[in-house]
């Protein structure tokens, strides 16, 4: 089951599979929470962090398909991400996971 089909009579949900529009979205429409599944590259850390500056107590929260050996990319994780999960994922644990960051912000 996607994330969007479990959450989408909860939250307002904006979807893109183009990263290069990430920004620009996050920027257009100030979410929440930035949920990405990719690799973390250093391409997605100057996002990451572009979209925290720009938009305070944005969460971001990602899914990878591997575990992260560069140094410097698992640095970013620790410092700039929220939630880190590893495929396969449990969709209880995203679920609280996601319920965690984000009731706070609309409470």
């Amino acid at each position: 089951m996607s994330l969007r089909l479990l959450f989408q009579d909860r939250y307002n949900m904006i979807t893109t599979t183009d990263a290069s529009m990430v920004v620009t979205i996050v920027n257009a429409f100030q979410p929440d929470l930035v949920i990405i599944d990719a690799l973390p590259t250093l391409r997605m850390r100057r996002r990451v962090e572009l979209m925290k500056r720009n938009n305070a107590g944005l969460r971001v929260m990602i899914f990878c398909t591997q575990r992260i050996s560069d140094q410097e990319v698992h640095e970013f994780l620790r410092i700039s991400v929220d939630a880190v999960f590893s495929k396969p994922v449990d969709l209880v644990e995203i679920t609280d996971r996601i319920h965690e960051l984000v009731e706070p912000v609309i409470a």
